[in-house]
């Protein structure tokens, strides 16, 4: 922990040196996991289930425990002849048997800390795939921001040749407010582009738990997106969600052992060990005089015979309790099985959208080239030109949104196979 604490404030204190350079994608996940506030939170209550195994496992040992006392007593107002009261005493017990109690606990508190192991890997993987479906949205954005400033650039270069040609009366007013009112357009829509960029990059280092605000992030390529040729096969029992709500029925099946451990007679085995020492101190006697050791061992038996009712309706919870679970497992069995088969519905429309997005993108590309070379040798006019460069630029946002949400797809189907944060990082 302390090691952590550590590199967590020197991360705070030389992070603008640290990170001048924008993050890739595996080192903005790194940083997540050893800053971000909700996974910090997931680890702690993975280490107060490892105490409570320990807690209950030492029901199993024998405990040892030491009492001395030293004082002066007196009875009424007699002064004794020596009013000097000293004791020793050092006990070793242990409990024998407990009706099963003990063990009881101990399972249920490693079914707990099971349980708390899956849901700290779901929270890492949830973080994970937070942050990267939003760098993939970054990176869509970013690369949209980038198309637009281009046909921004080609729109102004157009205008100046035009406006040249106005001045020169080669060209009509109406052209060159056309081209005016384009090259507006197009610059608005490059300055909301980059609004989105600078908010994007706001909510990552929200996320991330950037505490100085200066993280940068490297756009996510293209090229280095996962395959487009993943194939989906998944089942309910592999889902983070549903391995948890299984646990949970099984954990409240211990709270049924509990009660009717309870409802039923208990029987205790216990034996110890002492040693004692009284009056050790102003004694006519040697220390070992006054020594006396002792070992018991004694089986008690207890059983209450009526309490109203109330040990029966503990039982009656603890099952009702199971029955909730149960039903909740059902839910979480159909939720997941919907989820799964509307993500298997969805990959296979993105494999689809993204394999025609690259059709009319190449064809958008060819089209525009081929119009461009006309305009130039005067067989096209201007409005040709500009249609065909709002078309490249809606065939360009096509592209990335059907690539950046075909990988977003990639990613859920890891995150609930629960391979998301092994495949993200290797």
């Amino acid at each position: 922990m302390v090691k952590y604490r550590c590199l967590a404030l020197a991360i705070s204190v030389f992070s603008p040196l640290l990170f001048s350079a924008p993050l890739s994608l595996k080192e903005t996940l790194e940083f997540a996991i050893q800053n971000s506030p909700t996974l910090q939170k997931s680890k702690i209550q993975r280490q107060l289930a490892d105490y409570d195994v320990s807690d209950r496992r030492s029901a199993f040992l024998p405990s040892l425990d030491f009492e001395s006392s030293v004082g002066l007593a007196k009875e009424k107002f007699s002064f004794p002849e020596e009013p000097w009261r000293s004791a020793l005493n050092l006990k070793l017990t242990e409990n024998l048997y407990d009706n099963g109690k003990s063990f009881t606990l101990l399972s249920k508190a490693n079914l707990a800390r099971e349980i708390a192991e899956v849901s700290l890997k779901r929270d890492r993987d949830k973080l994970v795939l937070d942050v990267t479906l939003l760098l993939y949205q970054y990176s869509n954005v970013k690369n949209l921001t980038l198309a637009k400033k281009d046909q921004l650039e080609l729109i102004q270069k157009q205008f100046s040749s035009v406006g040249s040609q106005y001045q020169g009366g080669l060209r009509t007013r109406r052209d060159y407010l056309r081209f005016k009112t384009e090259a507006q357009s197009a610059e608005l829509q490059a300055r909301q582009a980059q609004n989105d960029v600078e908010k994007l990059k706001t909510s990552l280092r929200k996320l991330l738990g950037d505490e100085t605000n200066t993280l940068d992030f490297a756009v996510i390529p293209v090229e280095s997106l996962p395959s487009t040729e993943t194939k989906i096969d998944l089942q309910n029992s592999q889902t983070y969600e549903y391995r948890i709500a299984d646990l949970t029925t099984r954990l409240s099946n211990y709270d049924v052992t509990l009660a009717q451990q309870a409802y039923w007679p208990n029987l205790n085995l216990s034996g110890g060990l002492s040693y004692g020492n009284s009056q050790f101190i102003n004694s006519q006697n040697s220390f070992r005089d006054t020594e006396n050791y002792n070992a018991n061992i004694g089986l008690t038996l207890t059983f209450n015979l009526w309490d109203w009712g109330i040990r029966s309706r503990q039982i009656e919870r603890a099952r009702s309790s199971v029955s909730i679970a149960e039903n909740d497992l059902k839910s979480k069995r159909l939720e997941v099985s919907e989820l799964l088969k509307n993500l298997n519905l969805d990959f296979e429309t993105l494999q689809s959208n993204f394999a025609l997005s690259q059709e009319l993108l190449k064809a958008q590309e060819d089209a525009y080239k081929l119009i461009r070379r006309d305009y130039q040798d005067g067989q096209v006019t201007y409005t040709d030109l500009i249609d065909s460069l709002a078309k490249l630029l809606a065939a360009k946002t096509q592209f990335f949104e059907s690539r950046y949400q075909l990988a977003g797809a990639i990613a859920r189907y890891h995150y609930y196979q629960g391979t998301l944060y092994e495949t993200a990082l290797k």
